[in-house]
């Protein structure tokens, strides 16, 4: 289950205290793990600081940890972390969610269940034309493919998502490494369970650290993990 939008309060934001102790670059990591953690169904992130520098594709640990350390919450058993707000809100949007589900349901079911004098369930087209309406989940996964072009998107092994063009690109500028690097990106989202905005990029961001030979200038990006 994912839920499309969660509510911000802009006043509460500004009056933060939490907020106004963190520098402006740190706000908008803040604000980056708070939507990815909204999208979560348990409405948090792993605790480790390597994967939360992954998810939000800097190597900026010292802010992140800053972050954490002034606005989360940390699971019993420490592998997890979570905004106390934003889980209270995550709670109850998913319950009126739910709620619409299961009514929704017990509507249909109702209706299909009174027969008319012919056999056939009144109201058919009504149904039907609900049921094609798309769900909250179903938004968002639309809105996603808009912004990030999923839907060019090929699947390269089990995790990573390239375009043509961007596979094209990595077979001509890795020195024939592209494969090894796709499937180092793979076996690290399959261990790991971090998200990226776009795989080449972090494709790219990774071979550049590995090669800093082949660069001028220093590079801002992160290192490949590996396994």
């Amino acid at each position: 289950m994912g839920l499309a939008y969660f509510p911000f309060y802009p006043a509460d934001w500004l009056s933060s205290a939490a907020v106004k102790r963190l520098p402006r670059e740190a706000r908008s990591m803040y604000l980056d793990l708070l939507c990815f953690m909204w999208q979560e169904n348990d409405c948090s992130l792993p605790s480790d600081l390597a994967d939360l520098c992954a998810i939000l594709d800097t190597d900026r640990s010292p802010i992140v940890q800053r972050i954490v350390d002034t606005t989360m919450s940390v699971s019993d058993d420490g592998l997890r972390i979570t905004n106390p707000r934003l889980k209270i809100e995550h709670d109850k949007a998913n319950d009126i969610y739910q709620k619409q589900v299961a009514g929704g349901q017990a509507r249909a079911k109702s209706m299909w269940g009174k027969k008319n004098p012919a056999g056939r369930s009144p109201n058919r087209t009504a149904i039907a034309r609900t049921d094609r309406s798309p769900t909250p989940n179903q938004n968002q996964n639309q809105n996603q493919k808009k912004i990030l072009g999923e839907g060019t998107k090929a699947r390269h092994l089990d995790f990573v998502f390239l375009t043509p063009d961007e596979y094209s690109k990595l077979k001509a500028d890795l020195n024939g490494k592209a494969e090894e690097m796709i499937a180092r990106l793979n076996d690290y989202i399959g261990s790991k369970g971090v998200k990226y905005k776009s795989h080449y990029h972090t494709i790219l961001n990774w071979w550049r650290k590995d090669h800093p030979e082949k660069q001028e200038g220093v590079w801002d990006g992160i290192s490949a993990p590996r396994n």
